[in-house]
């Protein structure tokens, strides 16, 4: 039985002068990309909305912390009354 043929060639590694440049070419279509997007109307958009839910944020957190007073109160005496009917000022009691 004969040996087939290699049907590839073998890969020839690149030189580091050819990563070099391939590096630097990736990294010249990634900096591309970024400005394309942050002249974008969708950069815009989700920087104005960041923006807005950080301050919605802080709101929200300080009006939980700030001027709230944490203090429970307990009643000593309660007095209860049942029935239908309507008291002095004219209310309904329940």
């Amino acid at each position: 039985m004969s040996r087939e043929e290699r049907k590839r060639p073998s890969r020839i590694p690149l030189t580091p002068e050819e990563i070099a440049q391939l590096v630097s070419l990736k990294k010249r279509m990634a900096a591309n990309k970024l400005a394309a997007f942050k002249r974008s109307e969708l950069y815009k958009f989700c920087n104005i909305f960041n923006i807005c839910c950080f301050f919605i944020y802080w709101e929200l957190l300080l009006c939980f912390f700030g001027p709230c007073h944490y203090q429970t109160h307990y009643s000593k005496t309660m007095r209860v009354k049942r029935g239908d009917g309507i008291n002095n000022t004219g209310k309904r009691l329940i």
